[in-house]
């Protein structure tokens, strides 16, 4: 990842973990990265 998308995907993990709803933390993301950042995010979960 880029360090701007990794950044995201921090803050969006910080999220997730918050215990918020996944389709209103995408909103937070940029457009371009939306889906990698949602697949990576689905790999740590696992």
């Amino acid at each position: 990842l880029r360090k701007f998308d990794a950044i995201n995907l921090k803050t969006m993990f910080r999220m997730v973990q918050a215990g918020m709803d996944v389709e209103h933390i995408l909103q937070h993301i940029n457009q371009r990265c939306r889906h990698q950042i949602f697949f990576d995010i689905i790999e740590i979960s696992e």
